[in-house]
């Protein structure tokens, strides 16, 4: 079964997520953005139930927000996404962050730059934790099937793990789960997944629970089974 396959049969979500700080202090914490945009008259008309999109730069999927679309916008991201992608394609000098490194948005809003190498994909990969709201933007970890609710304060874990043994998505090295449970130190009270449902609960019990579903698979000797 392909990809597409699997999307029209199950579901998968892209959830989107903004930020709203200052306009004039702005950064575009972006990932390597290669393709166009998808949905977009999809996206803004649901965003605009929530916030007024005029001026926003949305993200999709692991691609950060465009920063063509914010004349006064830099692009940011780690050492190595910066000298992987960004230094090539971005239109002006990105912003090379250091890992812990804060961002002050404005209006309270202070975003933290963490490095998550090869997880749960390549080398440059690394989350946003949003300090005054207690969010953490995880990217691609606790991918799930189906199309369920926006919101839940359920189990993110056992559906991370039917979607790994399906799609086997992740880069499995044995530093993982060391990476996974560093996350678990900001304390997150909100685990905004990119394919599934916002989280509202321990956020931190849920992250020691995906690392160690992942210590699991390392020493099984079959990291996808």
């Amino acid at each position: 079964m392909s990809a597409v396959d699997v999307r029209e049969a199950v579901g998968l979500l892209y959830q989107q997520a903004a930020v709203d700080g200052a306009p004039e202090r702005e950064v575009a914490a972006a990932r390597a953005c290669l393709a166009d945009l998808l949905f977009v008259e999809l996206r803004d008309d649901a965003a605009a139930k929530v916030v007024g999109v005029e001026g926003h730069a949305p993200e999709l999927d692991d691609h950060g927000p465009r920063h063509e679309e914010r004349r006064n916008a830099q692009p940011a991201h780690g050492n190595t996404g910066c000298m992987v992608s960004l230094n090539d394609f971005a239109d002006r000098a990105p912003r090379v962050l250091q890992d812990g490194e804060v961002i002050d948005l404005g209006r309270g809003k202070r975003v933290r730059y963490l490095d998550t190498p090869h997880t749960p994909h390549g080398w440059d990969a690394g989350v946003v934790f949003e300090e005054s709201t207690g969010t953490l933007l995880c990217g691609d970890l606790f991918t799930q099937l189906g199309n369920g609710p926006a919101l839940t304060e359920g189990d993110v874990v056992g559906p991370a793990v039917v979607a790994e043994d399906l799609f086997r998505y992740s880069a499995l090295n044995p530093a993982m789960g060391t990476t996974i449970r560093a996350l678990a130190k900001v304390s997150p009270r909100t685990l905004a997944l990119m394919h599934g449902p916002s989280f509202s609960g321990d956020g931190a019990a849920a992250l020691h629970a995906l690392a160690a579903e992942y210590d699991r698979r390392i020493r099984s000797g079959t990291p996808n089974d």
